[in-house]
Protein backbone atom coordinates (compact mmCIF):
# COMPACT_ATOMS: atom_id res chain seq x y z
CA UNK A 1 0.00 0.00 0.00
CA UNK A 2 2.59 2.61 0.82
CA UNK A 3 4.63 1.90 -2.35
CA UNK A 4 1.56 2.48 -4.62
CA UNK A 5 1.11 5.59 -2.36
CA UNK A 6 4.45 6.49 -3.31
CA UNK A 7 4.16 5.71 -6.97
CA UNK A 8 0.79 7.70 -7.19
CA UNK A 9 2.81 11.03 -5.69
CA UNK A 10 5.72 10.64 -7.71
CA UNK A 11 3.54 10.18 -11.17
CA UNK A 12 1.59 13.44 -9.57
CA UNK A 13 4.87 15.44 -8.85
CA UNK A 14 5.98 14.44 -12.76
CA UNK A 15 2.90 15.33 -14.25
CA UNK A 16 1.03 18.36 -11.68
CA UNK A 17 4.29 20.24 -10.63
CA UNK A 18 4.76 23.64 -12.97
CA UNK A 19 8.65 22.36 -15.06
CA UNK A 20 10.20 24.51 -16.80
CA UNK A 21 8.91 24.57 -20.25
CA UNK A 22 9.88 21.32 -22.42
CA UNK A 23 9.48 21.30 -26.29
CA UNK A 24 8.52 18.24 -27.70
CA UNK A 25 9.44 17.90 -31.79
CA UNK A 26 7.16 14.87 -32.50
CA UNK A 27 8.85 12.51 -35.89
CA UNK A 28 6.63 10.94 -38.83
CA UNK A 29 7.72 9.45 -41.93
CA UNK A 30 5.13 8.16 -44.22
CA UNK A 31 1.36 7.91 -43.66
CA UNK A 32 -0.92 5.36 -45.27
CA UNK A 33 -4.23 3.82 -44.43
CA UNK A 34 -4.13 0.56 -41.94
CA UNK A 35 -5.32 -1.92 -44.33
CA UNK A 36 -1.90 -0.46 -47.29
CA UNK A 37 0.78 -0.73 -44.56
CA UNK A 38 3.55 -3.04 -45.15
CA UNK A 39 3.55 -3.58 -41.27
CA UNK A 40 7.50 -5.01 -41.47
CA UNK A 41 8.03 -0.94 -41.69
CA UNK A 42 8.59 0.39 -38.35
CA UNK A 43 8.82 4.19 -40.00
CA UNK A 44 4.84 3.95 -41.32
CA UNK A 45 2.29 5.27 -39.28
CA UNK A 46 -1.76 4.12 -39.61
CA UNK A 47 -3.41 7.16 -40.73
CA UNK A 48 -5.96 6.01 -38.55
CA UNK A 49 -3.15 6.28 -35.33
CA UNK A 50 -2.33 9.54 -36.94
CA UNK A 51 -5.88 11.35 -36.73
CA UNK A 52 -5.98 9.63 -33.30
CA UNK A 53 -2.51 11.09 -32.17
CA UNK A 54 -3.21 14.78 -33.59
CA UNK A 55 -6.92 14.78 -31.75
CA UNK A 56 -4.51 13.37 -28.32
CA UNK A 57 -3.04 16.66 -28.92
CA UNK A 58 -5.76 18.93 -29.79
CA UNK A 59 -8.11 17.49 -27.11
CA UNK A 60 -5.18 18.37 -24.77
CA UNK A 61 -4.26 22.15 -25.37
CA UNK A 62 -0.71 21.55 -27.67
CA UNK A 63 0.01 24.40 -30.04
CA UNK A 64 2.01 23.60 -32.53
CA UNK A 65 4.69 26.19 -33.56
CA UNK A 66 7.37 27.26 -36.17
CA UNK A 67 10.89 25.71 -36.29
CA UNK A 68 11.70 29.55 -35.86
CA UNK A 69 9.59 29.65 -33.09
CA UNK A 70 11.55 26.75 -31.59
CA UNK A 71 14.76 28.44 -32.34
CA UNK A 72 14.29 31.31 -30.68
CA UNK A 73 12.91 30.03 -27.59
CA UNK A 74 15.38 27.73 -27.30
CA UNK A 75 18.70 30.66 -28.18
CA UNK A 76 17.02 32.64 -25.19
CA UNK A 77 15.90 35.25 -27.99
CA UNK A 78 12.11 36.49 -26.31
CA UNK A 79 9.54 34.84 -28.02
CA UNK A 80 7.02 33.36 -26.18
CA UNK A 81 5.47 30.13 -26.73
CA UNK A 82 2.27 29.41 -26.90
CA UNK A 83 0.68 26.51 -23.91
CA UNK A 84 1.96 23.11 -24.49
CA UNK A 85 3.80 23.87 -27.89
CA UNK A 86 4.89 20.84 -29.63
CA UNK A 87 6.44 20.40 -32.98
CA UNK A 88 5.09 18.35 -36.12
CA UNK A 89 8.36 16.86 -38.60
CA UNK A 90 7.40 14.54 -41.59
CA UNK A 91 11.17 12.97 -42.93
CA UNK A 92 11.59 12.23 -46.44
CA UNK A 93 9.26 13.86 -48.26
CA UNK A 94 6.76 11.27 -49.09
CA UNK A 95 3.72 11.80 -51.07
CA UNK A 96 1.20 10.45 -48.39
CA UNK A 97 1.87 13.39 -46.17
CA UNK A 98 0.25 15.87 -48.57
CA UNK A 99 -2.79 13.13 -49.36
CA UNK A 100 -3.20 12.23 -46.23
CA UNK A 101 -1.93 13.79 -43.12
CA UNK A 102 -2.21 17.26 -44.54
CA UNK A 103 -5.86 16.84 -44.09
CA UNK A 104 -6.17 15.78 -40.62
CA UNK A 105 -3.88 18.83 -39.76
CA UNK A 106 -5.51 21.18 -41.40
CA UNK A 107 -8.71 19.89 -39.46
CA UNK A 108 -7.06 19.87 -36.26
CA UNK A 109 -6.12 23.31 -36.92
CA UNK A 110 -1.88 22.06 -36.93
CA UNK A 111 1.13 23.22 -38.66
CA UNK A 112 3.64 20.83 -39.50
CA UNK A 113 7.67 20.77 -41.14
CA UNK A 114 8.42 18.52 -43.70
CA UNK A 115 11.75 17.46 -44.98
CA UNK A 116 12.63 16.55 -48.19
CA UNK A 117 15.24 14.80 -49.89
CA UNK A 118 15.53 17.75 -52.43
CA UNK A 119 16.99 15.63 -55.56
CA UNK A 120 13.76 13.00 -54.77
CA UNK A 121 11.24 15.79 -55.45
CA UNK A 122 13.49 16.86 -58.41
CA UNK A 123 13.19 13.74 -60.31
CA UNK A 124 9.69 12.99 -59.33
CA UNK A 125 8.43 16.42 -60.55
CA UNK A 126 10.27 15.58 -64.12
CA UNK A 127 7.84 12.13 -64.09
CA UNK A 128 11.12 9.77 -63.06
CA UNK A 129 10.61 7.04 -60.58
CA UNK A 130 13.32 7.49 -57.94
CA UNK A 131 12.35 3.86 -55.88
CA UNK A 132 9.33 2.01 -57.55
CA UNK A 133 7.87 1.12 -54.14
CA UNK A 134 8.02 4.92 -52.77
CA UNK A 135 6.41 8.30 -53.91
CA UNK A 136 7.93 11.39 -53.32
CA UNK A 137 6.34 14.93 -53.10
CA UNK A 138 6.24 17.53 -55.96
CA UNK A 139 7.33 20.83 -56.00
CA UNK A 140 3.62 21.95 -57.14
CA UNK A 141 2.59 19.91 -53.99
CA UNK A 142 5.06 21.41 -51.88
CA UNK A 143 4.47 24.93 -53.15
CA UNK A 144 0.57 24.06 -52.27
CA UNK A 145 1.34 23.04 -48.97
CA UNK A 146 3.05 25.67 -48.31
CA UNK A 147 0.87 28.25 -49.56
CA UNK A 148 -1.76 26.95 -47.47
CA UNK A 149 0.49 27.75 -44.59
CA UNK A 150 0.34 24.42 -43.08
CA UNK A 151 3.92 23.03 -44.25
CA UNK A 152 7.37 24.41 -44.01
CA UNK A 153 9.73 23.06 -46.09
CA UNK A 154 13.29 22.09 -44.82
CA UNK A 155 16.48 19.87 -46.12
CA UNK A 156 17.20 16.64 -45.41
CA UNK A 157 19.80 17.02 -48.03
CA UNK A 158 20.17 17.76 -51.83
CA UNK A 159 21.23 13.82 -52.32
CA UNK A 160 22.87 12.01 -48.95
CA UNK A 161 20.00 10.67 -47.50
CA UNK A 162 22.11 7.13 -48.41
CA UNK A 163 25.24 5.09 -47.45
CA UNK A 164 28.64 5.27 -49.03
CA UNK A 165 31.20 3.02 -48.84
CA UNK A 166 34.05 3.86 -46.49
CA UNK A 167 37.12 1.27 -47.06
CA UNK A 168 38.33 -0.89 -50.13
CA UNK A 169 36.26 -3.73 -48.92
CA UNK A 170 32.63 -2.10 -49.28
CA UNK A 171 31.66 -1.35 -45.71
CA UNK A 172 28.47 0.83 -45.69
CA UNK A 173 28.17 4.14 -43.59
CA UNK A 174 25.80 7.43 -44.07
CA UNK A 175 27.22 9.68 -46.69
CA UNK A 176 26.75 12.88 -44.52
CA UNK A 177 29.03 11.65 -41.77
CA UNK A 178 31.85 9.68 -43.61
CA UNK A 179 35.00 10.21 -46.03
CA UNK A 180 34.18 8.29 -48.66
CA UNK A 181 36.09 5.80 -50.65
CA UNK A 182 36.56 6.57 -54.29
CA UNK A 183 36.57 3.03 -56.40
CA UNK A 184 38.46 4.55 -59.82
CA UNK A 185 41.23 6.35 -57.59
CA UNK A 186 41.56 3.05 -54.93
CA UNK A 187 41.52 5.68 -52.04
CA UNK A 188 39.81 7.43 -49.50
CA UNK A 189 38.09 10.70 -49.81
CA UNK A 190 40.57 13.84 -48.27
CA UNK A 191 39.24 15.47 -45.28
CA UNK A 192 39.20 18.81 -47.63
CA UNK A 193 37.49 16.44 -50.19
CA UNK A 194 34.71 15.44 -47.45
CA UNK A 195 33.94 18.90 -46.20
CA UNK A 196 33.25 20.36 -49.99
CA UNK A 197 31.67 17.89 -50.72
CA UNK A 198 28.85 18.25 -47.66
CA UNK A 199 28.80 21.65 -48.26
CA UNK A 200 28.28 21.85 -51.68
CA UNK A 201 24.94 19.45 -51.15
CA UNK A 202 23.63 21.51 -48.04
CA UNK A 203 23.78 24.71 -50.02
CA UNK A 204 22.03 23.36 -53.23
CA UNK A 205 19.48 21.95 -51.38
CA UNK A 206 18.90 25.16 -49.45
CA UNK A 207 19.00 27.32 -52.48
CA UNK A 208 16.92 24.97 -54.52
CA UNK A 209 13.94 24.43 -51.65
CA UNK A 210 14.19 28.86 -51.65
CA UNK A 211 14.22 29.11 -55.56
CA UNK A 212 11.42 26.48 -55.44
CA UNK A 213 8.89 27.31 -53.05
CA UNK A 214 9.76 30.78 -52.15
CA UNK A 215 11.62 30.43 -48.71
CA UNK A 216 14.94 29.08 -47.08
CA UNK A 217 14.76 26.29 -45.14
CA UNK A 218 16.12 27.09 -41.62
CA UNK A 219 16.70 23.26 -40.78
CA UNK A 220 18.92 20.61 -42.03
CA UNK A 221 17.43 17.36 -40.81
CA UNK A 222 20.37 14.76 -40.56
CA UNK A 223 19.77 11.95 -42.66
CA UNK A 224 18.95 8.54 -40.08
CA UNK A 225 19.28 11.45 -37.91
CA UNK A 226 23.37 11.18 -37.66
CA UNK A 227 25.92 14.55 -37.53
CA UNK A 228 28.81 15.36 -36.55
CA UNK A 229 30.84 18.91 -35.84
CA UNK A 230 32.09 18.90 -38.75
CA UNK A 231 28.80 18.56 -40.32
CA UNK A 232 26.90 21.20 -38.03
CA UNK A 233 29.79 23.47 -38.94
CA UNK A 234 29.15 23.08 -42.75
CA UNK A 235 25.42 23.15 -42.11
CA UNK A 236 25.99 26.55 -39.90
CA UNK A 237 28.18 27.84 -42.90
CA UNK A 238 25.33 27.09 -45.65
CA UNK A 239 22.89 28.91 -43.42
CA UNK A 240 21.38 26.71 -41.78
CA UNK A 241 20.05 27.95 -38.03
CA UNK A 242 18.62 24.49 -36.78
CA UNK A 243 19.48 20.82 -36.95
CA UNK A 244 16.93 17.87 -36.50
CA UNK A 245 18.50 14.94 -35.03
CA UNK A 246 17.39 11.53 -33.32
CA UNK A 247 18.21 12.34 -30.17
CA UNK A 248 15.66 11.36 -27.70
CA UNK A 249 13.82 13.80 -25.54
CA UNK A 250 12.70 16.97 -25.35
CA UNK A 251 14.18 20.67 -25.79
CA UNK A 252 14.60 23.42 -23.11
CA UNK A 253 16.17 26.45 -23.53
CA UNK A 254 19.97 26.44 -24.26
CA UNK A 255 20.29 23.45 -26.04
CA UNK A 256 22.50 22.76 -28.69
CA UNK A 257 20.49 24.46 -31.85
CA UNK A 258 22.37 22.42 -34.19
CA UNK A 259 21.52 19.27 -32.51
CA UNK A 260 17.57 19.33 -31.34
CA UNK A 261 15.94 16.01 -30.21
CA UNK A 262 12.78 14.96 -31.38
CA UNK A 263 10.53 12.21 -30.09
CA UNK A 264 9.48 9.18 -32.82
CA UNK A 265 6.10 8.21 -32.96
CA UNK A 266 5.01 5.00 -33.75
CA UNK A 267 1.90 2.95 -34.81
CA UNK A 268 2.47 1.42 -31.84
CA UNK A 269 1.71 4.51 -29.73
CA UNK A 270 -2.20 4.14 -28.39
CA UNK A 271 -3.10 6.78 -25.91
CA UNK A 272 -1.43 5.78 -22.95
CA UNK A 273 1.79 5.35 -24.60
CA UNK A 274 1.67 8.10 -26.27
CA UNK A 275 1.03 10.48 -23.58
CA UNK A 276 3.60 9.32 -21.84
CA UNK A 277 6.24 9.77 -24.41
CA UNK A 278 4.93 13.41 -24.38
CA UNK A 279 5.90 13.60 -20.29
CA UNK A 280 9.33 14.18 -19.28
CA UNK A 281 9.00 11.19 -16.67
CA UNK A 282 9.83 9.36 -20.44
CA UNK A 283 13.24 11.30 -20.26
CA UNK A 284 14.97 11.18 -17.30
CA UNK A 285 17.93 13.74 -18.95
CA UNK A 286 14.83 16.28 -19.20
CA UNK A 287 13.55 15.41 -15.63
CA UNK A 288 16.47 15.77 -13.60
CA UNK A 289 17.47 18.86 -15.72
CA UNK A 290 14.13 20.79 -15.37
CA UNK A 291 14.35 20.00 -11.84
CA UNK A 292 17.72 21.88 -12.08
CA UNK A 293 16.58 24.57 -13.44
CA UNK A 294 13.16 24.76 -11.12
CA UNK A 295 15.36 25.13 -8.29
CA UNK A 296 17.39 27.56 -9.88
CA UNK A 297 20.83 25.74 -10.31
CA UNK A 298 20.34 26.21 -13.76
CA UNK A 299 19.18 29.00 -15.79
CA UNK A 300 16.46 28.99 -17.75
CA UNK A 301 12.88 28.72 -18.29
Amino acid sequence: MAGAVLVAALLAWVYLWPWPRYVPVLTYHSVLPRAEMDRTNLVLMSLERFTEQMAFLKRHGYHSVTLEELAAFVAGRGVKLPPKPVVITFDDGYEDNYTYARPVLQAAGFTAVVSVVVKYSDETSAGRTVDPTLRYLTWDQLREMTAEGVFEVESHTYDSHHDVAIDGLGTAAPAVTHRRFLWDQARLETEDEYRARILADLQRSRAEIAAQVGRAPVAITYPYGTSNLTVETLARQAGYEVGLSTLKGFNLRGENLMRLRRITAADRDGPLRFAFKLSPAHYPRDLFLGFLRRHGVLKGD
